[in-house]
């Protein structure tokens, strides 16, 4: 059956599992777009690259500026944090 979660609504263990499984794979996918922009940005030029390495807003401002060139990692940087997203507003939403 379902036992209550801290919230007190009952909550199947599997939909925990469930929940977990596609957290993780954004997660993956945030991670993975991350790492083929910062690909992207070191083909482009090594100053870009160590920027997006190192500087924190350097990662979103490249893939602004070369959007045609690194449209397939964007995709799958924002598929990624979209799923995120919504697992986030999904487990606010129940919370309360």
């Amino acid at each position: 059956m379902a036992d209550p979660d801290v919230s007190g609504s009952p909550r199947p263990h599997a939909m925990n599992g469930l929940f977990e499984l596609i957290a993780a794979c954004g997660i993956l996918l945030i991670a993975a777009g991350s790492v083929l922009l910062c690909i992207y940005a070191f083909r482009q030029s090594i100053l870009w690259g160590v920027l997006c390495l190192l500087v924190p807003f350097a990662l979103p401002i490249f893939a602004i500026l070369h959007l045609r060139e690194a449209k397939i990692p964007i995709l799958i940087w924002t598929t990624g944090v979209l799923i995120v997203g919504i697992l986030a507003a999904i487990a606010i939403a129940t919370t309360h």
